[in-house]
C-alpha cells in the first residue's frame, strides 16, 4: 500500500488484516497466486478488481469518479 499501484503479498495480508481477517501464510500465498493473472508476484489494480468484482471492468470504475 506504498501507492504503486499493485500490492505484494505483504501488502495483502496488512490490507486482509486491516479488514478483520487473518490468513495464514499460506493462505495468502495461495489468494496472491489466483489473482496475479500475469504471474508478476504482484496484484495490479485490474487484478484486484477483477477478483473482487468479475463483471465488473476498469474503464466503468473509473469513469464513476
Amino acid at each position: 500500500m506504498d501507492s504503486d499501484g499493485s500490492l505484494t503479498h505483504l501488502e495483502l495480508a496488512a490490507l486482509l488484516r486491516s479488514l478483520g481477517i487473518k490468513p495464514t501464510g499460506d493462505e495468502i500465498y495461495d489468494l496472491l497466486n489466483n489473482m496475479d493473472n500475469n504471474n508478476n508476484g504482484y496484484i495490479e489494480f485490474d487484478e484486484l478488481v477483477n477478483a473482487i468484482m468479475p463483471d465488473m471492468n476498469e474503464s466503468v470504475l473509473i469513469n464513476q469518479e
